[in-house]
């Protein structure tokens, strides 16, 4: 009776052991496995850590990119308005001007403002081609201006004809007032909103293509 008990004591401390040992090879092979899951997401050479840091760089880029346009819409388009307002309201001797004059007036009107019944000989000017926020519409204008003029002169192949040529109307060529930059995207007029202009613009068949 006591061998017997001795044997099965022995086989269950066997088993016991080899149930701690397995147990503890799971255990390292999940942490192994959790490791491995852990670096391939947060690791510095994958594809998850390049898309973060691409965009992240992209962010700071965009922010850099406001500041720099805002501080030099600042400087080159808020700062000479409110000089010109500041001067004019606050000139350098009030009473000396004031007597040359022979009145008082501290009136002025805003450059969008066009007022004929105002007497206002003062007017806030401000620099279209040195605001930041329009220099595309500007550069475009300018563009479609020198082609339009440069068509016009020394004309142009009717196998190839101008595709912004409809964008402009005739008689503002005849004006010659393309040399006025816009304000706006060029647009068709409302005699010519049809398929066949419209599609012959660079906004028509050539944009829906590409």
């Amino acid at each position: 009776m006591a061998s017997k008990l001795q044997k099965t004591q022995d086989l269950r401390d066997r088993d016991q052991k080899f149930i701690r040992e397995r147990l503890e090879k799971s255990h390292d092979r999940r942490e192994s496995r959790f490791k491995r899951l852990y670096e391939n997401v947060t690791g510095r050479d994958n594809l998850a850590y390049k898309t973060a840091m691409a965009l992240r760089e992209r962010d700071a880029h965009e922010d850099h990119r406001r500041h720099e346009l805002h501080s030099e819409w600042e400087s080159k388009v808020y700062q000479p308005i409110a000089t010109q307002a500041f001067e004019r309201l606050n000139p350098k001797d009030r009473a000396l001007e004031q007597e040359l004059q022979g009145y008082k007036n501290v009136g002025f009107l805003l450059p969008s403002r066009k007022d004929p019944a105002v007497p206002v000989e003062f007017r806030i000017r401000a620099d279209v081609h040195a605001d930041p926020s329009r220099r595309s519409l500007a550069d475009t204008a300018w563009e479609n201006s020198f082609h339009q003029w440069s068509h016009n002169v020394l004309g142009h192949s009717r196998s190839a004809p101008s595709l912004g040529s409809c964008l402009v109307p005739q008689d503002a060529i005849k004006r010659g007032a393309l040399g006025v930059p816009a304000k706006s995207r060029p647009v068709l007029e409302p005699e010519n909103w049809n398929p066949v202009p419209l599609q012959g613009t660079l906004y028509g068949h050539f944009a829906q293509v590409a």
